[in-house]
């Protein structure tokens, strides 16, 4: 009995220390340096996963940083993923991606609560794109990416994944600001 109360309790206090990122937290690590987020994403539970350098065309690659939140040790499935993109202009871009419709509605009513309206809305090879942008604030815009796939197998279960991106338009374009 004494084993079981140890093991819930050291179980209880992991979980504690454990935490996935609200919208706000997302959204403050966009103008964060590489070192500041590793440790923020630590200090919560997330685990590093790789670095990749993404190649966009023969001279331009971009550098990408992965984490998981909560990743099984038998597959790469994870409760979410967050991505950290270093553009060749030096900029950053973030990326989150939820597994959960909970933590999407979550994400997307602060969304809408931060005063961020849909400017473009599209679908390509089964993937719905949306981008949002603050009138009071033309600098960062925020993509949603919503794709769902079907298993391998007839009975197996179609899987939705929500994919939230944030980057600062004028950076992204080269701009002077």
């Amino acid at each position: 009995m004494k084993l079981k109360l140890i093991f819930l309790f050291l179980f209880s206090q992991i979980n504690v220390f454990s935490q996935n990122l609200t919208l706000d937290e997302f959204l403050s690590l966009r103008s964060k340096k590489f070192d500041y987020i590793e440790n923020y994403l630590t200090k919560k539970g997330w685990e590093f996963l790789n670095i990749e350098n993404k190649h966009v065309d023969d001279e331009l690659y971009i550098k990408q940083v992965n984490f998981a939140f909560k990743k099984s040790i038998y597959s790469d499935k994870a409760e979410s993923f967050f991505s950290y993109s270093i553009m060749p202009l030096g900029t950053n871009m973030i990326s989150m991606q939820v597994n959960t419709k909970e933590k999407y509605l979550n994400f997307m009513t602060r969304i809408q609560a931060l005063g961020y309206k849909v400017e473009e809305s599209t679908t390509d090879n089964g993937v719905y794109f949306r981008t949002y942008k603050r009138p009071s604030s033309a600098k960062t815009t925020i993509t949603v990416e919503i794709r769902s796939e079907k298993g391998q197998y007839d009975f197996s279960p179609t899987s939705t994944s929500y994919e939230f991106s944030a980057y600062d338009i004028d950076l992204m374009s080269g701009g002077d600001n």
